[in-house]
C-alpha cells in the first residue's frame, strides 16, 4: 500500500515537471505566422516602400534600430507587398512610408511634418506627433495573416 502511494506520487510529480513547460502561453509562443502586408494608396511608383514591424512600443514608429523586422520593397502600379515569415504568434504594430527619394529615411520638415506618405497599422494617427503604439497593435494568431496598410499623404 505504501509502495503504491509512493509510486503514484512520484508519477504525478514527474508528469508535473514534464508538462510544466507546455502551458497554453508557451504553445502559443512557439507557433509562427507568415505575415503579409498589402500597402495601397501610393501616389506613384517612384522610390520604394519601407516597412518596419514592431513587437514593443520602445522606438515605435521612428527608431528603425528597435524594429523587430525591416524591409524595403519596390512599388508596382501604386501598391507594394511585404512578406515576413517565422513571426511568433503575439501582438505587433507596423509602420511604413513611401520613400520616394530612396534615402531609407522618413523625411520630415520642421517641426516634424511628413514630406512623404506614411501608413500605420489600424490606420492609427498621431496627435501633434508620431502615432501611439497601443492603438496600432494587431494580433498575429493564425498561420497566415494579411494586414492592409493605406498610405496617406
Amino acid at each position: 500500500m505504501r509502495i503504491n502511494r509512493i509510486h503514484i506520487i512520484s508519477t504525478l510529480l514527474l508528469a508535473m515537471f514534464v508538462f510544466a513547460g507546455l502551458t497554453p502561453q508557451r504553445l502559443y509562443a512557439q507557433q509562427t505566422s507568415t505575415l503579409t502586408f498589402q500597402v495601397t494608396g501610393l501616389k506613384n511608383d517612384n522610390g520604394q516602400v519601407c516597412i518596419r514591424l514592431w513587437n514593443k512600443k520602445d522606438g515605435f514608429p521612428t527608431d528603425d534600430r528597435k524594429a523587430l523586422r525591416t524591409a524595403e520593397v519596390p512599388i508596382v502600379n501604386g501598391t507594394a507587398s511585404v512578406v515576413f515569415t517565422g513571426i511568433p504568434f503575439g501582438k505587433y504594430a507596423v509602420s511604413t512610408w513611401h520613400d520616394e527619394n530612396k534615402n531609407g529615411k522618413f523625411d520630415t520638415r520642421f517641426p516634424g511634418i511628413p514630406l512623404e506618405g506614411y501608413g500605420i497599422s489600424n490606420g492609427t494617427r498621431g496627435k501633434l506627433g508620431p502615432p501611439p503604439f497601443d492603438p496600432s497593435v494587431f494580433p498575429v494568431d493564425n498561420l497566415t495573416t494579411t494586414v492592409p496598410i493605406a498610405i496617406r499623404y
